[in-house]
């Protein structure tokens, strides 16, 4: 067992997670959904509440988005705006990955990207239906 810090950037939401072994030994996944694209994210996963908040956890702010019929909470910092990660919801029928969380490895500490086992997911298709994004075309000409 392994056990890793984390933090937002401005040290508001400080938590821990503990793995079964290193994190480079974990398939790490990078998504193209709409929004992870945009986030940037890395996701670690395990079971759902095993993160140990120290603070902020209370404060985090959360949005919540569907793909086809599933819904995940995603997570940030209500101060510098850090995307924490996301959980699955209850009922579990409606749950995206139900009784797991996903932790954004971009906060955790003393974390070497390059050398992660990151795989690709194809959360663009491959979650049971496409999520339509509004597009903004740029302003109008006069």
């Amino acid at each position: 067992m392994t056990t890793y810090s984390g933090n937002c950037h401005c040290g508001l939401v400080k938590y821990t997670i503990t793995l079964p072994g290193s994190i480079y030994e974990q398939d790490i996944t990078s998504c193209n959904c709409s929004l992870c694209v945009r986030y940037g994210s890395l996701f670690v996963y395990f079971p759902k509440k095993e993160a140990k908040y120290f603070s902020g956890e209370g404060d985090l702010k959360k949005y919540s988005a569907s793909f086809g019929s599933k819904l995940a909470h995603h997570r940030f910092c209500p101060q510098c705006g850090s995307y924490m990660g996301w959980q699955s919801v209850e009922p579990e029928a409606s749950a995206f990955l139900p009784g797991v969380e996903g932790v954004n490895v971009r906060m955790l500490n003393d974390i070497d990207i390059a050398k992660l086992k990151i795989k690709p997911l194809n959360g663009l298709t491959g979650f049971g239906g496409d999520y339509e994004v509004g597009k903004w075309h740029g302003a109008e000409a006069h």
